[in-house]
């Protein structure tokens, strides 16, 4: 893609919002990089990030969600609703980083018995 093309993309997504029902700034921010947690790349026209969560388009997994910030895996750009992978949802999981042991003794809190 060239960049009068990817240009015109990133003006687009910026003006039109996200796909999760909120609306977005016209330019990107401009972040931190000598925060990790919250860059990897300063984001740009020459580095876009179309979902604006601080992970240029280039190094995101998932250019089109934005990263959750949780200090799980927080470099890859993907969300993780479930991180521990235990099916219960990190927003009602006690223990969103320790899988759940389905025992028949308190297998909804999400923490391991």
């Amino acid at each position: 893609m060239d960049r009068l093309a990817l240009a015109f993309a990133f003006v687009v997504v910026a003006a039109c919002g996200s796909s999760q029902g909120g609306s977005r700034p016209a330019t990107p921010p401009l972040m931190n990089t000598a925060d990790p947690q919250m860059m990897q790349m300063e984001t740009s026209p020459e580095n876009p990030d179309m979902d604006q969560d601080g992970i240029t388009d280039e190094a995101d997994r998932c250019p089109r969600e934005i990263e959750d910030r949780d200090g799980f895996e927080d470099d890859d750009g993907c969300p993780e609703p479930d991180n521990d992978r235990d099916g219960i949802l990190d927003a009602a999981d006690k223990c969103p980083n320790e899988p759940e042991v389905y025992d028949g003794v308190g297998d909804a809190d999400g923490c391991p018995d």
